[in-house]
C-alpha cells in the first residue's frame, strides 16, 4: 500500500509540473503574439515613430 501512495504522489507531481510548463509556455506565447501585434498595430497608426523605436531597440 505504501509503494501505490509513493507512486500516486510522483504521478501527481509530475502532472502539475507538466501543466505548470504548459500554462507557462501559453503565457510566453501569448506574450510573444501581443508583442507582434503591437508593433503591427504602430506601423498602421504612426509608422514613423515605430520604426525610430525599433531603431533604438536594435541599436
Amino acid at each position: 500500500m505504501f509503494r501505490k501512495d509513493n507512486a500516486m504522489k510522483v504521478a501527481t507531481y509530475l502532472l502539475a509540473g507538466i501543466l505548470i510548463l504548459g500554462l507557462i509556455g501559453a503565457a510566453v506565447k501569448l506574450l510573444v503574439i501581443l508583442a507582434i501585434a503591437g508593433v503591427i498595430i504602430g506601423f498602421i497608426v504612426n509608422p514613423r515613430e515605430t520604426i525610430g523605436m525599433i531603431a533604438l531597440l536594435v541599436d
